[in-house]
């Protein structure tokens, strides 16, 4: 927000219990392949993603919505689900003809993130 004083605060969001399955499904589980895994599940997670992870984001919403206020700064909240129209609307622009994208695929996340790690460990041999 300091950096970009005039930019426009978009802040995706979505319901609360969908984010946690989320990501237990796709982030944590890179950061259980990952080299850093204790350094990063510390750190986000306080140690214990299922009692700490809605609490994270929930602490962190509040602190943008937050930071913004303090700053005199508007911020859209915005679900993905909502397509072009709250998103092209706050950015002053016309809705692109196009449909909106609505691509999740954690799976190809996963088989990704364990074949990078895979390779890693066949190098390291």
């Amino acid at each position: 927000m300091d950096a970009y004083p005039e930019a426009k605060l978009i802040m995706t969001s979505r319901d609360e219990q969908a984010w946690f399955e989320s990501m237990k499904a796709t982030i944590w589980h890179a950061t259980q392949v990952s080299p850093l895994r204790d350094v990063i599940y510390q750190h986000v997670w306080g140690g214990d993603h299922d009692q700490f992870g809605l609490a994270r984001f929930r602490e962190h919403n509040a602190k943008v919505r937050d930071l913004a206020k303090r700053r005199n700064r508007t911020v859209l909240e915005y679900e993905v689900r909502q397509g072009w129209g709250p998103l092209c609307e706050f950015l002053g622009k016309e809705d692109p003809e196009s449909e909106f994208p609505r691509a999740d695929d954690w799976a190809g996340y996963k088989k990704e993130v364990l074949a990078r790690n895979a390779a890693r460990e066949g190098d390291e041999k």
